[in-house]
């Protein structure tokens, strides 16, 4: 439970600044012996399954885990034969470890992965985390994240708002906020991580009120 706990971490830190749906339903995702909602959210186009999108979850993602939807903003959708080279932000993506995809999970087990991550548990494990950063050969440098805030939007999830830098050859270094959200659905926990380029104090609010919007839509309709 220890290393995948350490995995799915570090999933959350994999990300890189890199027509609405209406339907109501999108599709379900196969999860061990449960199907997970994959719901429509507003501004957002889900589109794991397409090859280039899914090339590049994969290709960020620990084998451990299991990408369960990643989700594009509009604009970088309608561009989304170029988006590697343009680069963006706003957008987040679903996972869930495999090894625990028949693992009940409830209340409690959320609460215990809540504080996990609120105590020191980074600062102490940093260095094999980085190390699995390096076994996936992204060839990138990370910075420790640092917490800035903790929070439950209901008594079914918790949210953690942090800050990291990036640095990667033959670019310049920045910095990303992101969410990091575990959310009881199905019995089972997975995890949401939304992602925005940071620009300064004001990006904080904004990375708040669209993560928050977001998890409101998945879980009201799961």
């Amino acid at each position: 439970m220890y290393k995948h706990f350490l995995t799915i971490i570090l999933s959350a830190f994999l990300g890189f600044s890199a027509t609405s749906q209406d339907t109501d339903c999108l599709r379900f995702a196969d999860f061990g012996s449960i199907d997970i909602y994959i719901a429509p959210v507003a501004g957002y186009i889900e589109c794991y399954q397409d090859s280039l999108v899914k090339e590049l979850a994969d290709g960020t993602e620990a084998p451990i885990n299991q990408v369960l939807a990643f989700y594009l903003n509009e604009k970088t959708h309608e561009n989304k034969d170029s988006f590697l080279q343009i680069g963006f932000d706003d957008y987040f993506k679903i996972y869930a470890t495999k090894q625990l995809q028949d693992y009940p999970a409830d209340e409690a087990l959320l609460t215990e992965m809540e504080q996990i991550i609120k105590s020191n548990f980074l600062v102490e494990n940093w260095d094999l985390i980085k190390e699995e950063v390096d076994e996936i050969g992204l060839e990138i440098e990370m910075t420790q994240p640092t917490i800035i805030q903790s929070y439950n939007l209901n008594d079914r999830s918790f949210s953690m708002i942090m800050l990291m830098t990036y640095e990667q050859a033959d670019m310049d270094s920045f910095t990303m906020a992101m969410t990091v959200n575990g959310i009881l659905q199905n019995e089972r926990l997975i995890w949401m991580a939304y992602y925005l380029q940071y620009k300064g104090e004001e990006t904080i609010q904004t990375l708040k009120q669209k993560s928050d919007k977001i998890l409101s839509q998945i879980m009201n309709k799961s």
